[in-house]
């Protein structure tokens, strides 16, 4: 005869002969065995993989597994570290094996920090090479090299690396990046500024930039060269909307099939 042993959290932990009790075996004329404490005479299941047997005070039952195993919410962002399960049972609702990827947004995110923190070095080295009275003609070309190879959803994260609006007779090339009023703007065609040609006085020779991954921004009639892109989200008349569709000019009302509602996280 066997005893089936579980410990204070019922889990199964071992097997072991059990002890007649002579007593009991004297008096009842047959054997009798000593039942110790923290166990059973019923035998437990057979072993399944990621479970164990676990005693629930009438009946063995078997109880997924998962101590030890490393986990992510969907809560998680990238980086996070993962979570460990330390009890019994089966993993918390919506977990996942996989360490989350970054986002659009995220990755957008990651790409301007990056670029900001080269951008404010190439700014220390030619401030000191000026102070020195050296040339700074290499740190500036490649201070415009970077700032021009941003796209425009990560430049919209940085406007201040880019050089404020001037009306001073400044040739402005195509694709070139401006703030004014706080605000970035891009170049639509080449150009000599003039007072009169701000870049909110001249619709044809610049365009704002629309879309801010850290930010739903709201909803602005845009022209051909600063449609809404598949993946953009805008606010519209209290709502989140994001774009279905590449080039989008339309208000979500006017062209529904081109957005979709989405609930702003």
């Amino acid at each position: 005869m066997n005893v089936y042993k579980y410990n204070d959290n019922g889990e199964y932990i071992g097997t072991e002969e059990a002890l007649l009790d002579p007593l009991e075996t004297e008096q009842q004329e047959k054997e009798v065995y000593l039942l110790p404490a923290n166990a059973t005479f019923t035998d437990p299941p057979a072993e399944k993989e990621c479970y164990v047997n676990v005693w629930n005070g009438e009946a063995w039952e078997q109880v997924e597994d998962n101590r030890g195993v490393e986990y992510w919410l969907p809560e998680d962002k990238f980086g996070a570290p993962a979570r460990e399960m330390k009890e019994l049972g089966a993993l918390p609702e919506g977990a996942t094996l996989t360490p989350p990827e970054q986002t659009q947004e995220e990755k957008n995110q990651d790409e301007a920090n990056k670029a900001k923190s080269k951008l404010n070095s190439l700014a220390v080295t030619a401030m000191m090479a000026t102070l020195a009275g050296g040339d700074i003609t290499a740190q500036k070309t490649e201070y415009q090299s970077n700032i021009m190879a941003l796209s425009d959803d990560v430049a919209v994260l940085i406007p201040e690396v880019y050089p404020v609006w001037s009306a001073d007779s400044v040739e402005y090339k195509k694709d070139d990046r401006v703030t004014y009023n706080d605000i970035l703007y891009r170049v639509l065609t080449d150009h000599t500024s003039q007072a009169s040609w701000t870049p909110t006085d001249a619709p044809s020779l610049f365009v704002k930039v629309l879309t801010s991954d850290n930010e739903i921004l709201d909803w602005e009639q845009p022209s051909a060269d600063n449609a809404y892109m598949t993946g953009d989200k805008v606010r519209y008349n209290g709502k989140v909307y994001e774009s279905l569709i590449d080039n989008n000019v339309w208000a979500p009302d006017a062209y529904p099939d081109g957005w979709k509602e989405i609930t702003e996280e």
